[in-house]
């Protein structure tokens, strides 16, 4: 089979929200690598949120991150979009005057206000199931994405944190759709959360025109290849643009609907051995 891009979103693709990769994707990635083909990352986390052995174990080509604000090739950073001033100060002052329990991102860490880590610990207990210590909220969250920082800066000097990539927020007074209505005009796009099942109140916050296709696109122009020979999987709301993109498009059996609405081909759960049937049935192994 001539080479093919592979583009894994993380959470629900390749890792369950247990934070373990299937012993048959680990087979499937690296039967996918001995066939030539290029293996990418594609995900909405930034680079410290990445499980650091997904990145050492594994023989990824590049990162598309940020749900496609920042792309890798190797070390080579081939594209990179971030909001600027103007975009964070809007946002940033919307969520405070509100009250809603938000993060930020960019491929050095996470960063938040001490009263969004301490509503953001609480929802990643929800999520994760996390053992935290009274007043322990930074470790706790930190076991989960990674490097972060507080800064109570964020809330009344949004405009310094222009080189953010992504936000993503919880318990808005707005839903999605009113979110993004009301933040569209200035160039920023809102789609629904994608760890685990939404709610309408919270979701993330990206660049209006940056979505993981144009990540993949941005991929493609490197090689020389075209959407044809790409190869996509996902599993939920923040994978859309990418499956829909793909040549092939593969969604998870136990993606969401959304996702395999838009998906070419709907394989079988992650733990059901979904990525490997998939590569088989595809040729790709």
């Amino acid at each position: 089979m001539k080479e093919k891009i592979l583009f894994f979103d993380i959470d629900g693709t390749l890792v369950g929200f247990d934070g373990k990769m299937p012993a048959s994707t680990q087979e499937a990635l690296r039967r996918a690598k001995e066939n030539g083909h290029k293996l990418f990352l594609c995900t909405g986390r930034c680079r410290t949120q990445i499980y650091p052995w997904l990145l050492s174990d594994y023989p990824f080509d590049g990162l598309v991150m940020c749900a496609g604000a920042n792309v890798y090739v190797g070390d080579e950073q081939i594209c990179h979009r971030t909001f600027g001033p103007e975009r964070m100060k809007a946002l940033i002052t919307f969520l405070e005057e509100n009250g809603v329990s938000y993060l930020i991102q960019n491929e050095h860490g996470v960063y938040m206000t001490d009263r969004c880590l301490q509503s953001e610990a609480r929802i990643m207990n929800q999520i994760f199931g996390l053992e935290i210590e009274d007043g322990k909220y930074q470790e706790a969250f930190e076991r989960v994405l990674g490097t972060m920082a507080v800064d109570d800066s964020i809330a009344c000097e949004p405009e310094k944190f222009g080189d953010i990539e992504t936000l993503i927020y919880h318990n808005s007074p707005l839903t999605v759709e009113e979110m993004q209505e009301k933040f569209e005009p200035l160039g920023i796009k809102v789609t629904a959360a994608s760890i685990k099942k939404p709610s309408p109140y919270e979701g993330e916050v990206t660049v209006l025109g940056v979505t993981k296709r144009e990540g993949m696109q941005a991929v493609e122009e490197y090689y020389g290849l075209t959407r044809e020979d790409t190869v996509a999987f996902g599993d939920g709301p923040n994978d859309l643009q990418m499956l829909e993109y793909a040549g092939t498009g593969v969604c998870l059996g136990d993606g969401s609907q959304e996702a395999k609405d838009k998906a070419d081909y709907i394989t079988n759960a992650l733990a059901d051995d979904g990525i490997l049937h998939a590569m088989e049935h595809l040729g790709l192994i």
